[in-house]
């Protein structure tokens, strides 16, 4: 699951869940974006304060697809 959609469920904005694991809310903005990736140590607090619905997998791969460049069709 998401971190977006598991606060969404939950009606969490991210500055309360900011405030939750001890991070800025802006932190929380760009990992539910997929601008950034958390740290190791940020990535185990969201895992403990989501039951592990959120897993480091979830969080690494939304970050991916954010930074996936598109294809170009070839002979354009």
């Amino acid at each position: 699951m998401t971190l977006d959609k598991y606060l969404k469920n939950r009606n969490l904005n991210y500055g309360a869940f900011a405030r939750q694991i001890g991070v800025s809310r802006s932190a929380v903005y760009f990992w539910c974006t997929g601008q950034r990736r958390p740290s190791i140590e940020n990535t185990i607090k969201i895992e403990a304060a989501t039951g592990k619905l959120v897993t480091a997998r979830d969080l690494f791969y939304i970050s991916e697809k954010a930074h996936a460049q598109p294809q170009q069709a070839e002979g354009v």
